[in-house]
């Protein structure tokens, strides 16, 4: 039987992100399941919405993806520029790289981990499985 604590987020973890590698760059990556990433979310989607419908879909895209870059992908490290000098992480130098059409796999691969939410979970999931009985 699980207990409670096994499956409660880590809200530190979910907002400022767990290290993932993407061939050989390290992204800081948070949970879509954080508040700041909601507020901005909700705020950048305001204008695309009429009665609850999205009624302006380049714009929505447009915003997920600003949110995402602000609230989602929250830093990186070994990732350097075409001239081979590293390129700092900013919010809109994020937005700038997954915008990019030609970097659309790494927009995916930051959107998918950032839906795995096992990543952001207690650490109580490593205490239950060091008072497993052994057999």
């Amino acid at each position: 039987m699980a207990k409670l604590n096994s499956i409660k987020s880590d809200l530190k973890k979910s907002t400022k992100g767990v290290e993932c590698n993407y061939f050989g760059i390290t992204l800081r990556i948070a949970s879509l399941n954080n508040p700041e990433f909601d507020k901005c979310y909700s705020a950048l989607m305001e204008p695309c919405m009429r009665r609850g419908r999205i009624v302006d879909k380049e714009n929505a895209d447009i915003a997920f993806k600003k949110a995402i870059a602000a609230h989602v992908l929250v830093g990186w490290s070994n990732l350097d520029g075409d001239d081979g000098k590293p390129i700092k992480y900013s919010p809109e130098k994020a937005f700038e790289i997954i915008s990019d059409t030609e970097c659309a796999d790494l927009y995916l691969f930051v959107v998918e981990k950032a839906r795995e939410e096992e990543a952001y979970r207690q650490e109580a999931k490593e205490e239950q499985v060091k008072n497993l009985p052994t057999p």
